[in-house]
């Protein structure tokens, strides 16, 4: 067993062991959770034909607010003024990126105004969404997009 010893001023010594840990490397992703009269906005991928929320990874150099705001004016073009909130919801997936690294999403609340005129969407998508509580619940999507979207819409697990 490895003991750290710290030193701090004004702080009595204390010895503390050193666990193994292992480290995990991510690329985070964000995705933005817009909640509109009672319904949740989701976006349909035209490569996978799977529905989810607008959001991506982060560029180099970008903070997480500014990816998400890029985001949403890439896929949501015309949406009106972003007003990003806190982060709701976040999920490790399973899926692996070069470098064994793996992709954590954080969800952040998202207000959009005016909210109900997002209409149009970006071309890697093929369909816009605005979908209830039971609407979710029966969709066919990934698991960690439906926990999310219940959250968000006050459904707790």
């Amino acid at each position: 067993m490895v003991l750290y010893v710290l030193d701090m001023p004004g702080l009595p010594r204390t010895a503390m062991p050193s666990l193994p840990i292992e480290h995990q490397v991510f690329e985070i992703g964000v995705k933005a959770l817009i909640v509109h009269e009672g319904r949740l906005l989701l976006l349909k991928r035209r490569d996978y034909h799977k529905w989810e929320m607008p959001g991506g990874r982060i560029n180099t150099g970008e903070t997480v607010v500014q990816a998400l705001r890029r985001e949403l004016r890439e896929e949501l073009p015309g949406s009106g003024n972003v007003v990003i909130g806190r982060i709701a919801h976040a999920h490790q997936t399973d899926f692996m990126l070069p470098g064994d690294r793996r992709l954590m999403l954080l969800f952040f609340t998202v207000a959009l105004s005016p909210a109900a005129s997002v209409t149009s969407f970006s071309d890697e998508h093929e369909a816009i969404a605005w979908v209830s509580t039971s609407e979710l619940q029966d969709m066919d999507i990934q698991p960690h997009v439906r926990e999310a979207g219940l959250h968000a819409l006050g459904v707790k697990n």
